[in-house]
């Protein structure tokens, strides 16, 4: 058995594997045999030289190339019996027992040392003969298996068998086996399907004659394969910046996005002052919190100027409700930031520095215009001072931004301020101090002899900043909200005013032109009676509301050490 395998997987073999095997080890068992027989005749060889019964000369054995030759003795050369061919010997049965006789030199008793000096010296005479007649011959005819010298002449050794028999050699190569192999189909249970349309077939065209035959190319057609662009995963950061965009936001407003003053992870880093949580209303439906106003209809009712961004309520509207600090916020102008929905977290711009500004505890009733002719309270907010905007967030805004905040600042009384420091910085080379701010802002001067490019350089270089405050939710006007809905009811908008025609120029005189309009921007008046309210050429406007994105906004002075200035908030 072959010692590699088991038995188990000799049973787990074939029949023919196994009938290959017990070929090749039958033929392993025939040739160690054989072996075996031709050591035991030499074997007996040298023991009848040893014992004096066989001559060296009286057999074809080899004895040199085992190397006995250098040690015994070389006998006399009449006393060598001479050579005679196996015919001879078989005819003449004297000269078996003439060759059988004892020599007459001295037999070496002791076992010689063998010298494997040279083998192949002795092997040139010698014939080829395969094992199988090699073992028949020594054992024809004899049953003691005890070979005789004429056996022993005829007996031919490879010499390859007595080189391989004298020199060391390694292990037999085992034969290499050549097993059957045995096929077996296999039945899909359903066919397989492919998607993928057959290969068109090559198109043949013909390529231009050059040795006076027309070559014919195969052009395959190479498949289009479609560029698939995978939009990598976005990070933490990002899901959460767009979350809290999508939460803050309100598909009834629309804000134009030249208008944005700062991206959303500067937004939500500043919210994070206040935690950014929705204050949540329970007291008030979620179709009553969406009702909106005109900015006519709240002064008409509550009081308060129209343009205004913290109108002043009068006496008249004071006894008749206990609502005041109310807050206008345009969140398409000057506050894209600004609270959206009700009890929304939200962010306030100005002109400053935020800190030192004092709002009060009490808070302000804060109404955010969604688009034109549309205000909706978000809640009661206090404000606390935020991180004012950066030289470089000021410069990473677009161009139309900046433009817009330089012109609002020209033209606006609640820029006077920043126009002041502008124009005395220019004036001194040097920033102003307080002491003499206040001075100049004491004047009649209106401070607009300056260029638009001077302003945003202003900001652009920090020596004006915008100023941020966070807006956190802290309650809301239930009441408020149902007096609004009640008053509705029986709300009429007055009729719009009729257009001015304009009059056209008299034949032969010149058509007086109308003096060019004040380049100071006319600070809105208050009645004693009414404070704030609204004329009735104003109220006239409503469905227009031709000046209702107009919005005053705050300026904190930097101040000093010594004197802090305060929020100019009427």
């Amino acid at each position: 058995m072959d010692p590699d395998l088991s038995g188990d997987e000799y049973e787990s073999l074939s029949h023919d594997t196994l009938v290959e095997k017990l070929k090749y080890v039958g033929a392993e068992n025939a040739s160690l045999r054989i072996r075996l027989e031709r050591l035991q005749v030499e074997n007996d060889h040298f023991r009848k030289l040893l014992t004096g019964e066989e001559r060296e000369n009286d057999s074809k054995l080899p004895l040199a190339s085992f190397g006995l030759l250098a040690h015994l003795p070389t006998p006399k050369k009449s006393e060598t019996p001479e050579y005679d061919p196996p015919s001879r010997l078989e005819s003449n049965p004297d000269a078996l027992k003439h060759d059988a006789s004892p020599p007459s030199h001295s037999v070496l008793r002791s076992p010689p040392q063998v010298a494997l000096d040279d083998p192949d010296s002795e092997l040139g005479n010698l014939t080829g003969q395969d094992d199988f007649s090699l073992s028949q011959q020594i054992y024809e005819n004899d049953d003691s298996r005890s070979p005789s010298v004429a056996a022993s002449l005829n007996v031919g050794i490879k010499r390859e068998l007595l080189d391989n028999d004298i020199k060391p050699r390694s292990a037999l190569k085992r034969r290499r086996m050549v097993l059957d192999c045995v096929e077996i189909p296999v039945r899909r249970s359903t066919p397989r399907t492919t998607s993928r349309p057959p290969a068109p077939s090559p198109k043949l065209r013909r390529s231009p004659v050059t040795s006076g035959s027309a070559l014919v190319k195969a052009e395959v057609p190479v498949a289009h394969v479609p560029v698939v662009r995978v939009k990598p995963e976005p990070s933490t950061e990002e899901k959460l910046d767009e979350f809290i965009r999508v939460k803050r936001e309100n598909p009834e407003i629309k804000i134009r996005p030249e208008n944005r003053v700062l991206p959303e992870s500067s937004i939500r880093a500043r919210l994070a002052l206040v935690n950014n949580i929705s204050y949540v209303i329970n007291d008030v439906p979620e179709e009553v919190q969406r009702i909106t106003v005109t900015r006519a209809f709240f002064s008409k009712t509550f009081g308060g100027n129209t343009q205004a961004t913290f109108p002043s309520i009068g006496k008249k509207f004071r006894q008749k409700h206990p609502y005041r600090n109310f807050m206008m916020l345009n969140l398409d102008e000057y506050n894209p930031e600004a609270p959206k929905n009700p009890g929304d977290a939200g962010l306030f711009f100005g002109l400053g520095n935020s800190e030192g500004s004092d709002w009060g505890s009490d808070g302000h009733i804060v109404f955010v215009r969604l688009r034109r002719n549309m205000w909706l309270q978000v809640g009661i907010y206090t404000m606390s001072p935020a991180p004012s905007l950066t030289i470089e967030e000021w410069n990473s805004q677009k161009a139309v931004v900046k433009t817009t905040w330089a012109e609002d600042v020209w033209e606006q009384s609640w820029g006077r301020d920043t126009r002041a420091i502008i124009v005395l910085w220019r004036e001194l080379g040097r920033r102003p101090t307080q002491d003499e701010l206040d001075d100049a802002l004491d004047t009649n001067r209106t401070f607009q002899n300056l260029s638009l490019e001077e302003i945003v350089d202003a900001f652009s270089t920090g020596k004006e900043t915008i100023a941020v405050w966070c807006m956190e939710c802290i309650g809301y006007e239930a009441d408020l909200q149902r007096d609004i809905v009640e008053n509705l009811k029986t709300w009429v908008p007055p009729p719009p005013r009729p257009r001015k025609s304009k009059k056209k120029a008299t034949g032969g005189r010149k058509s007086q032109k109308s003096a060019p309009p004040s380049k100071r921007p006319q600070k809105l008046e208050e009645s004693e009676e009414g404070e704030g309210e609204e004329s009735e050429e104003e109220s006239s406007e409503e469905p227009n509301e031709p000046e209702d994105n107009i919005e005053e906004l705050p300026y904190v002075h930097r101040g000093t050490g010594s004197r802090p200035r305060l929020a100019l908030i009427d």
